[in-house]
């Protein structure tokens, strides 16, 4: 069956429907980091005929190796998932694929043609709200981001929110906030809702070196995801495999991680 399927360049905005059913099958959360590999790259349909039956994104990652970040089949063509992943990866010469455990079908297929894999990534819930201590600085500490003190942060920070842009700020895409303690910063915390999985913030921060180990970065972490919580919106986040700091950071605000992010390859 697989050899009568092509694949097509398209567009993921025209596909969301089966987008949302791909979303749907997660049984875990994911964060920005897995989102913005599946947004930002080439999204491509599978075909037969005419109808399209399922879909794949390719992401080139800054060494220049070709990720595949997401895989979806409609349930007919299940029994053919190995046979025509093997050709995506012949065809459009995949080295990687970036996999949560919590998209079953896609890490099991991947698994069955691995040549080996590293742990990449932990993705923690906030679904629920844990009984905790209390943020060393509290709400009161919290003060938003304006576009016009992005200079500072980003003066602040080093590269780590280069990737921000003033219309983010405007357009909501993403909210920032700082705690300040006699008007200096301590931290900055990023708020990014979920394009794809919807009712879902990523909250990441950033913690300046010499306030590092005082309960900033909980305290961000605590804030955001009371505001998240005032907005019906559920807090997540997610952390390199090896930063075993901003795991215990995680679990010291009650998030619970069942979900990681594979780097497997081919």
């Amino acid at each position: 069956m697989e050899n009568k399927l092509n694949f097509e360049l398209s567009r993921i905005r025209d596909n969301m429907d089966m987008v949302d059913k791909y979303i749907e099958s997660l049984t875990g959360v994911v964060d920005e980091f897995w989102e913005e590999h599946i947004l930002n790259g080439d999204y491509y349909l599978v075909m037969t005929s005419e109808v399209a039956v399922g879909f794949f994104t390719i992401y080139e990652e800054w060494d220049k190796k070709k990720y595949i970040t997401s895989y979806y089949l409609d349930d007919a063509y299940m029994n053919s998932s190995k046979e025509i992943l093997f050709r995506i990866i012949s065809e459009f010469h995949i080295e990687k694929a970036y996999v949560a455990t919590c998209d079953e079908s896609f890490l099991s297929v991947c698994l069955d043609l691995n040549k080996g894999f590293e742990l990449q990534a932990y993705f923690f819930d906030g679904t629920i709200k844990r009984d905790v201590r209390e943020a060393e600085y509290g709400m009161e500490y919290m003060k938003i981001v304006t576009v016009e003190e992005m200079p500072e942060i980003r003066l602040l920070t080093g590269d780590f929110y280069d990737n921000v842009t003033d219309d983010d700020i405007l357009s909501k895409k993403c909210e920032l906030y700082r705690i300040l303690q006699n008007e200096e910063t301590l931290g900055v915390g990023i708020m990014v809702p979920g394009k794809l999985q919807k009712g879902y913030t990523s909250c990441g921060e950033f913690v300046l070196e010499q306030h590092r180990r005082k309960g900033v970065a909980r305290s961000l972490q605590l804030n955001m995801a009371d505001i998240c919580r005032d907005r019906e919106d559920i807090p997540i986040g997610g952390c390199w495999y090896k930063n075993i700091n901003s795991y215990k950071t995680f679990y010291s605000c009650g998030r619970y991680s069942k979900t990681r992010l594979l780097n497997i390859s081919f």
